[in-house]
């Protein structure tokens, strides 16, 4: 399904709707070119899930945590785009424990596809706009409009 955002606070609000689905242990694989608003969607997310959670793009760190009922584990994996990366057995604890992942470039991860992950590309579109994105989720669960 495909979701249109004419600004950020569209891109938030999408995200923070999309959040409602998420269970325990869903992994969300989170693509777009630099710029396209990947960061703002994973604010909508853990906004939702961890009320007062400060996010911030963890591009050095390789992940934040954000506490709530359930945690949020969000990787931006941006400077591993020119070395790739072939194991993520460091990531395991996350991609498999209680919380909700969300991983920003997410197509760094070459073993991504044989987990099950819900897709989200976002895609800057001048055409309608500086700030028009469209935005979309592709996975076990979509929302209605």
């Amino acid at each position: 399904m495909t979701y249109e955002s004419y600004n950020e606070d569209d891109t938030i609000r999408i995200a923070r709707e999309f959040a409602g689905t998420l269970r325990p242990g869903d992994i969300v694989a989170l693509n777009g070119e630099l710029g396209a608003g990947k960061t703002a969607f994973v604010r909508g997310v853990a906004g939702e899930m961890c009320p007062g959670c400060s996010v911030a793009s963890p591009t050095f760190t390789l992940v934040n945590e954000y506490d709530g009922v359930v945690p949020v584990y969000h990787f931006d994996l941006y400077r591993l785009l020119e070395s790739g990366m072939e194991e993520t057995e460091w990531m395991d604890d996350y991609l498999f424990g209680g919380g909700v992942c969300v991983i920003e470039w997410a197509d760094v991860l070459k073993n991504l596809d044989l987990l099950d992950v819900i897709r989200v590309k976002i895609i800057k579109n001048d055409k309608f706009g500086e700030n028009y994105r469209e935005i979309t989720i592709c996975g076990k669960f979509m929302l209605t409009e």
